[in-house]
């Protein structure tokens, strides 16, 4: 028989369980997928990236792209997968939801927005609804949002 061991960290002051949280993805997209997580054990979940409700969210299926080589064998996948279908008022009641169920669990949630204003209220709503932590996601929006999206995307904010 193994001997349990202690996996726990301090991350910003927070301590998670172990180091082990779901990113902001696919698997955090949906309620029942985020909470399935937290009941088998993850230390948190990064709720997958939102935005406020005046956004416009037009999601294109296939969500994977592949790219191959000169000899047209796929080389890899790529993830265009940006943004969720569900708008910050969801994401709030996640976060409330979550909270209450595992308090003892890191609830975090990633965010999206056009410009400054729409940054700042998404982080006022997920602070008020109880989040751990927030994502900013100015990596991300490449493909949907704001002017000329991706390029110095922060410098405004």
């Amino acid at each position: 028989m193994y001997k349990e061991k202690d996996i726990s960290i301090d991350f910003l002051g927070i301590h998670l369980d172990s180091p082990f949280v779901l990113s902001a993805s696919p698997a955090t997209d949906e309620m029942e997928m985020a909470y399935n997580g937290l009941k088998e054990g993850w230390a948190g979940v990064i709720l997958k990236t939102t935005s406020i409700e005046e956004n416009v969210v037009n999601l294109k299926n296939p969500m994977m792209s592949s790219f191959g080589s000169m000899s047209e064998k796929v080389v890899g996948l790529g993830n265009i997968d940006l943004i969720s279908k569900y708008h910050i008022n969801d994401i709030e009641e996640r976060v409330r939801y979550l909270k209450k169920e595992f308090p003892n669990k890191i609830i975090a949630a990633s965010i999206m927005g056009a410009k400054k204003e729409d940054w700042q209220s998404l982080v006022l709503r997920l602070k008020k609804a109880g989040a751990d932590l927030i994502e900013c996601s100015f990596s991300c929006p490449q493909g949907s949002m704001g002017e000329e999206a991706g390029k110095m995307l922060a410098q405004s904010i």
